[in-house]
């Protein structure tokens, strides 16, 4: 154990897998592989799908995600303002944005691009659409709730819970 001074063979691997100390650390190929599988085969298939496309243009998985990160907040951005305009109305969500556009909570704001964040963005979506007055309201709903389930595993449980309460309240 570390207490003893020798490591466990679990620590030893997990070093061994991350120290980045030129010759001693892992190779540049196998920097890519964990970086691929942890980019396309952890659950969150649209994220994925849009990764892989970017990468068939030929563009890098650096360059596809600082494309992700630029669109990302963008998309976040609309999502939040249109749930608030639809709940609160101009004025309050004027202040709302205003207010939490600054803040940066850790890891919880606009301001970091994840499957999690973009799953979170198309429930607010949904649930935008499920409040307004719009004729294809369900239908926008139904397909924002889809892409939320899609993006993240999170999405799934949003998903589930926002049509649970569509189908109580109605």
């Amino acid at each position: 154990s570390m207490l003893s001074g020798h490591p466990t063979p679990a620590l030893t691997d997990i070093y061994e897998q991350t120290k980045l100390n030129g010759e001693e650390g892992p190779s540049l190929e196998g920097q890519k592989v964990r970086e691929r599988h942890h980019i396309l085969q952890s659950y969150h298939p649209l994220y994925s799908i849009v990764v892989a496309g970017f990468k068939y243009f030929g563009v890098s998985y650096e360059g596809a995600q600082s494309i992700l990160e630029i669109v990302g907040v963008i998309a976040i951005a609309i999502s939040i303002s249109f749930f608030c305009v639809t709940i609160f109305g101009k004025a309050s969500s004027a202040i709302i944005l205003l207010v939490f556009g600054v803040i940066g909570l850790h890891g919880f704001s606009i301001h970091y691009v994840t499957p999690f964040h973009l799953s979170n963005a198309c429930a607010l979506i949904s649930l935008g659409f499920l409040a307004s007055n719009r004729k294809r309201r369900l239908i926008y709903s139904f397909i924002a709730l889809f892409a939320a389930a899609a993006f993240h595993a999170v999405g799934i449980a949003l998903a589930a819970t926002i049509l649970l309460a569509a189908t109580l309240l109605n």
